[in-house]
């Protein structure tokens, strides 16, 4: 985003940073905080005690935060579904295809859940959405290694680490 400059008078490159509290909590927050930077050391300021499962788009500026122990990382899978998308738009790729329509009903499995209590969210995510997302990794990691390193596919394949 562009963000204004008062002092020399014309814009310049912005980061919006955006913190919200998980989906059903007594009181949802949403935190935006407008930084002229893209530096984990933003990240790092805002959660300084903070601990909890974060959700995160697999920024390297994270890590500093999962190398403490008091916050762990949940991936997003928005992210890792577009890695797909871009790659099976491109050249059709069945891996690409699979894996979009495995994230798809997982998805469908996820809307239900979304607006019930964090408790039962909990549950289900352990029951359902881990195994699922262990099966899926086994799966990622079993097509990688049949890959070639040197190749797209391999690169793709690569994005949930």
């Amino acid at each position: 985003m562009l963000l204004l400059n008062p002092e020399k008078g014309k814009s310049q490159k912005g980061y919006l940073w955006v913190y919200a509290s998980a989906a059903g909590s007594i009181r949802p927050v949403v935190v935006y905080d407008c930084q002229p930077w893209r530096s984990g050391t933003y990240a790092q300021a805002m959660l300084n005690s903070w601990q909890g499962t974060l959700v995160v788009d697999g920024y390297a500026g994270y890590r500093a935060l999962f190398d403490e122990g008091g916050v762990k990382e949940a991936g997003c899978w928005a992210h890792v579904r577009r890695k797909f998308f871009d790659q099976y738009r491109a050249n059709g790729s069945p891996v690409a295809e699979t894996a979009l329509t495995t994230i798809r009903e997982m998805y469908k499995l996820g809307r239900w859940i979304r607006q019930r209590p964090a408790e039962q969210r909990r549950r289900w995510r352990q029951r359902y959405a881990k195994p699922w997302s262990a099966a899926f990794e086994s799966w990622r990691q079993l097509k990688q290694q049949k890959t070639g390193r040197r190749t797209r596919g391999y690169a793709k394949l690569s994005i949930m680490h």
